[in-house]
């Protein structure tokens, strides 16, 4: 499995960038997963990954938005 451009290459990265890449991690590993074979235990822990990371994502973006109302 190749680790390009995944958080352990880009040393570098923002916070903002390492928030948004890891939602974009459980976002894939998500849309991977069989939802036909998985059981409960394994849906269950994909749903609140993925609620997790829309929650970060929604605060990502508000943080951003309030960042810019305040530059001048």
């Amino acid at each position: 499995m190749s680790t390009e451009g995944t958080e352990a290459n880009r040393p570098n990265m923002t916070p903002h960038q390492r928030r948004l890449e890891l939602a974009e991690r459980d976002l894939a590993e998500a849309r991977a997963l069989d939802l036909a074979h998985a059981d409960p235990t394994a849906l269950t822990l994909t749903v609140e990954r993925l609620r997790a990371a829309l929650h970060d994502t929604i605060r990502l973006a508000r943080e951003l938005m309030e960042t810019r109302a305040s530059e001048p």
